[in-house]
């Protein structure tokens, strides 16, 4: 919060927010398939609400926060991140596929299945691997 001639106000929206695609990394991990926001807080070390609050893109993380978090994401996924692929500030990532990012062939969320195991309706024309899609920058810059 500012203080501004005695009242107080929320920091501006630019400076608040961040996008990135924590969410599907973790769920492309075994390691974080329970409790994915409560692990990773403790793997770097911070309280589960600054993962949450970075997760929803009511943050932005400090270079630190950056650094343990791909370190951590690393070590889950057994192969090397490049932080941008993590973190954004417009929302593009220069591999546009979390699925192609974390070595999958394409999935799909679970939140794509019924108790049953069956696709649910709104997933029905979705191909495997979409659901991780986030422009690349050039997708980006075409497409204002």
């Amino acid at each position: 919060m500012q203080q501004v001639q005695g009242k107080t106000s929320p920091p501006q929206e630019s400076s608040r927010k961040s996008s990135n695609r924590l969410h599907v990394v973790l769920a492309h991990t075994s390691r974080y398939a329970f409790e994915p926001q409560a692990r990773l807080a403790r793997d770097v070390g911070v309280s589960r609400s600054t993962i949450s609050r970075l997760m929803n893109g009511q943050s932005r993380p400090s270079f630190d926060l950056v650094r343990r978090i791909t370190a951590a994401l690393e070590k889950a996924l057994d192969r090397p991140l490049d932080p941008r692929e993590l973190f954004s500030p417009d929302g593009t990532y220069p591999t546009s596929s979390g699925c192609l990012l974390c070595g999958c062939h394409g999935c799909m969320p679970d939140e794509a299945y019924d108790r049953w195991g069956r696709i649910k309706p709104a997933f029905q024309n979705q191909k495997p691997g979409d659901w991780t899609r986030f422009p690349a920058p050039e997708q980006a810059a075409s497409n204002p």
